[in-house]
């Protein structure tokens, strides 16, 4: 467990910008720094001392003593000790709380590129100090960092449970079935109709487990267990490659840890010798 909590704030003033830690993105790349003594996100001394000179930076918060912002950077050819590397492969690299706190920035910089203008009279907006959002000066009117919640869920029935492919992953790659919430929709009807449309077959009991920021770029990952009810197995061929019953004893390649899902197909192979085994806590 990290010895500090991260503790959210958006109010840059409050931050010591000088000395704070960078969550810099190069494009949709993050921008990290690998020293002998490991890898790790680049201080802002350290950046402005390259000659870098990152663009409007969001407050993020504060670890302890160690504060947080997220930054761009225009095109630029970084030497070392930089480097980017795509997000989920800075999985691992990073301590799993400044991975979440990267996660957290990525979709802050990624709000940040896309609410430029106001979609009401396409005037240039304005940061309000106090949190994360946008105002139009013409019109008044507000943007706030966009989260899309989506239900992912784990279909089972007695020694098997009920995975799905998507023909852009890698090869064997199976996962969960998951999906965007509509509008006026409940988390629970979401999984049903998820469900229903993706391979076919109605469920019951459907349990909470937990749930996963998504910075990919803004999802709200919520995680569900469902008991199988009736139907059989119907894919919606454009959106899956392949879905099917894989006994518990014989799974095939699986998300890689980082996701929800292969915490949810972890804790349900623990659980079988385990029924009160918890779900495990976010790690962010």
């Amino acid at each position: 467990m990290a010895e500090y909590p991260f503790m959210r704030n958006a109010i840059l003033k409050q931050i010591d910008l000088g000395a704070a830690r960078c969550c810099l993105f190069l494009d949709d790349r993050l921008i990290i720094t690998r020293t002998a003594s490991g890898i790790c996100l680049p201080d802002m001394q350290v950046v402005t001392a390259a000659g870098l000179q990152p663009a409007c930076p969001i407050a993020l918060g504060s670890c302890g003593p160690i504060d947080y912002v997220a930054a761009s950077l225009a095109p630029v050819v970084l030497e070392a000790p930089f480097e980017t590397v795509d997000l989920r492969s800075a999985y691992g690299l990073l301590s799993e709380q400044e991975y979440g706190i990267a996660g957290c920035a990525a979709q802050l910089a990624f709000w940040d590129r896309t609410t430029r203008f106001c979609p009401v009279c396409a005037t240039p907006t304005e940061r309000v100090t106090k949190e994360w959002s946008k105002r139009c000066p013409q019109c008044d009117f507000r943007q706030y960092p966009r989260v899309s919640p989506a239900i992912i869920v784990l279909i089972y029935r007695p020694g098997a449970v009920l995975l799905t492919r998507q023909p852009s992953w890698p090869p064997n790659r199976y996962s969960l079935v998951a999906g965007f919430v509509e509008a006026g929709e409940s988390l629970e009807a979401c999984a049903r109709r998820e469900v229903a449309e993706e391979v076919g077959v109605r469920v019951d009991q459907i349990r909470y487990l937990g749930s996963q920021p998504w910075p990919f770029p803004h999802q709200l990952m919520v995680g569900f267990l469902a008991q199988y009810h009736t139907g059989d197995v119907v894919i919606q061929e454009s959106e899956l490659e392949h879905a099917a019953w894989f006994d518990l004893d014989a799974l095939p390649g699986l998300s890689p840890p980082l996701s929800i899902s292969r915490r949810i197909i972890d804790w349900y192979l623990a659980m079988q010798d385990n029924p009160d085994l918890p779900f495990p806590p976010d790690p962010y």
